[in-house]
């Protein structure tokens, strides 16, 4: 039976439903209860009321594909759910690969929960080397950060601005957990995709072993504890070797991939059961792969031709941003008439009255801060000084006078965002000035987005040292969001915004 995505699903006698879920693949909701139904009910053997709801399912995926474009506005999780339902044709499946997974960027969440069903999506459509540079890229580099448990939330280029073990950022979520649960779906993606692993009958009285390689891996091996005992197994494509250990009590499949290799020599257990063909019934000739059936309790080995090395590679599609930090500076601190703002500049609570000095640049349609929590809406102007010689304060104007005002844009909470509205496409740097004003060895980090499909443009940065000042220019595209998120400190501050 297929695996229902992460949404709940209540079936009511006059079969509609209600459904919630966080992200949405809303119009396949229905036909996929329709079809697990089906499935239920056939195995029940009400070959009837199966028909009946077949021919519901059908009619109900028919309206969906009335509508050519009734995906084109999912992102990568809607995408993933949706694949998920395998009711896509492949066609379709083609589609949103390339729009939504093909970019190595875009189809890491920040959520390794998230991140689990995206390998499920991975695996329906076959993109395995995908799937597996995207296991290397959020679990691995959980591993290289120090971690040896699963986190709540990761992003990997927090190990080019973090120590190994250090603070890691905070994010929406809150206080993020390095020791959470729901970012272990790998483990049972990898058992069950990638080792081969799975039960086709329950407690494993039955079972497959089915590992998957790409172009990426040449061997596999794992165990699974079962009701029966310890299932072990272990495939070797570059020396032609399999190993099977099956309990009492379980029978086995064991599936060698063929690739591109023609049907070659195969024995099991030292007995030759595959020369140019099949010698015996218990051998499967599929076009993609050879399905050795009823292998019974015992240790098993298995010899077959090696593959050729040329088949495989090691090499990962790049990593492509379209956004980028230029410069950092910490000596200019607040006179920033001279170096930042020719274009515009927002200086952030800076007038008397808590509003903020602003000069926008035309190209500039909007900007919108905004925080999440203690409380909806814009986050709060902190005035740590209404009066002050002190020069790491931003100059109230471009002529770098004083007195000054000691002020920013903050939270108490673990982060906030602001979008620049961009009036047309073209490339702008944006310069942000932080000030540690109590020196009290505050740190954040910045995520940079597409601020209309929300798609991550750069690779997270890190505010820390500036109880001096510290100013981060980045170079864009295209309308911006940034989210500011907390590391150490009591709150997440941002003095001003500069554009060139």
């Amino acid at each position: 039976m297929r695996e229902i995505p992460h949404y709940f699903l209540f079936a009511i006698s006059d079969l509609t439903f209600v459904q919630a879920s966080n992200t949405l693949a809303r119009p396949l909701i229905f036909p996929l209860v329709l079809w697990t139904l089906l499935e239920i009910i056939t195995q029940r053997g009400n070959k009837e009321l199966a028909a009946k709801y077949a021919r519901y399912a059908r009619t109900k995926l028919a309206e969906v594909n009335q509508d050519p474009l009734w995906h084109s506005n999912y992102s990568i999780h809607a995408a993933a759910d949706a694949i998920n339902t395998g009711l896509l044709t492949n066609s379709i499946q083609e589609t949103l690969f390339n729009r939504e997974f093909k970019d190595r960027v875009n189809r890491l969440s920040i959520s390794p929960f998230n991140q689990y069903f995206i390998l499920q999506s991975l695996a329906t459509m076959d993109k395995w080397d995908e799937a597996l540079t995207s296991v290397n890229d959020m679990w691995g580099e959980m591993i290289r950060y120090g971690g040896t448990t699963t986190f709540e939330v990761f992003r990997p280029s927090w190990n080019q601005i973090i120590s190994k073990n250090d603070a890691v950022p905070n994010s929406q979520c809150g206080i993020v957990s390095l020791c959470h649960p729901w970012g272990a779906g790998v483990a049972k993606w990898l058992t069950e995709q990638i080792l081969g692993l799975s039960p086709t009958s329950p407690g494993f009285t039955t079972f497959r072993f089915a590992p998957h390689f790409g172009t990426k891996l040449t061997s596999v091996s794992g165990s699974v504890n079962t009701p029966k005992g310890t299932i072990s197994a272990k495939m070797d494509l570059s020396k032609g070797t399999a190993e099977l250990h099956c309990p009492q009590g379980t029978t086995g499949s064991i599936e060698i991939p063929r690739s591109n290799q023609s049907l070659v020599k195969l024995t099991l257990d030292g007995k030759v059961i595959v020369t140019s063909s099949p010698t015996t019934d218990q051998v499967l000739v599929l076009p993609d792969r050879l399905v050795i059936t009823n292998i019974q309790p015992g240790k098993h080995s298995l010899q077959f031709t090696p593959f050729n090395s040329n088949q495989f590679r090691t090499t990962a599609d790049p990593l492509i941003y379209s956004a980028k930090l230029v410069s950092t500076d910490k000596t200019t601190q607040g006179n920033w008439s001279n170096k930042y703002g020719k274009d515009g500049y927002i200086l952030l609570g800076a007038n008397q009255d808590g509003t903020d000095e602003s000069a926008l640049p035309t190209y500039v349609k909007s900007i919108d801060f905004f925080r999440a929590f203690p409380k909806p809406g814009r986050p709060d102007t902190t005035i740590w000084d209404s009066q002050t010689n002190d020069k790491r304060a931003l100059a109230p104007s471009r002529l770098n006078q004083f007195p000054r005002r000691a002020t920013c844009l903050s939270n108490n909470d673990q982060t906030m965002t602001f979008s620049v509205w961009f009036k047309n496409p073209a490339k702008h740097r944006i310069t942000l000035y932080f000030v540690d004003w109590k020196k009290s060895g505050s740190r954040s980090d910045i995520e940079m987005f597409d601020a209309d499909t929300l798609k991550m443009i750069a690779p997270v940065s890190m505010v820390k040292d500036h109880q001096n000042g510290l100013y981060l220019t980045y170079e864009t595209k295209q309308s911006t969001k940034f989210r500011l998120n907390k590391i150490r400190g009591e709150l997440v501050t941002l003095s001003g915004i500069f554009f060139d």
